[in-house]
């Protein structure tokens, strides 16, 4: 196995950052949106 250049994993590390907080962003808008509901 060759060692990968550390400017990729560092883009790898941003992208799993960027996933993960695109999921955390849509799970709080899930639960706002279910919490907006069951206020009506």
């Amino acid at each position: 196995m060759r060692s990968q250049p550390d400017h990729q994993v560092k883009f790898q590390g941003e992208d799993v950052s960027k996933l993960l907080t695109m999921e955390i962003m849509e799970i709080i808008i899930f639960w706002i949106s279910c919490a907006f509901f069951e206020l009506k």
